[in-house]
């Protein structure tokens, strides 16, 4: 992912970013009262544009963090505790993710006849190939009725 350069903020802009952060004990959960992502992680307009506001607490509390995430110990979307923000890449924050059992396989990442939209099942499919066999993919798709464009993505790639 890349980021936007975080811009030079004005006393007025750190004042305003700080006053949307409920602070607690330094152990606490720090919490972001203003807009969030529908993630609920909070977001922070500065000159026009949407930031983090961890990469913001973060950048201003430990230094730039430059192209790295600001990943939470405490898996917190809104905290924004320096104590609980550390840096990672992509790689580290889905480790940390797994190991602490947060990690949740999407349906998206399903694929072929397992994913819950696939176009054609399996017996469509094998069909299809046999009738390739004998004729043009677009013979066979048009006999069974499929689309042309998905029936050569079957036939050739093994597509559903």
């Amino acid at each position: 992912m890349r980021y936007l350069p975080i811009p030079e903020l004005t006393k007025a802009d750190v004042a305003r970013l700080w006053s949307y952060v409920e602070r607690g004990d330094d152990e606490e959960c720090w919490l972001w009262t203003a807009g969030t992502t529908a993630k609920g992680y909070g977001r922070f307009k500065l000159n026009g544009k949407l930031f983090a506001a961890t990469r913001l607490v973060y950048y201003l509390t430990q230094g730039d963090p430059g192209s790295r995430h600001v990943c939470h110990t405490c898996d917190n979307p809104p905290c924004c505790n320096p104590r609980h923000l550390w840096l990672g890449t992509a790689s580290d924050n889905n480790d940390d993710s797994v190991q602490k059992g947060r990690y949740e396989r999407k349906t998206s990442a399903l694929r072929g006849p397992r994913h819950p939209n696939r176009k054609y099942d399996e017996e469509t499919k094998q069909h299809l190939c046999t009738l390739a066999q004998m004729m043009t993919i677009r013979d066979a798709a048009r006999l069974l009725g499929l689309n042309e464009s998905s029936a050569y993505k079957i036939v050739r790639y093994g597509h559903t």
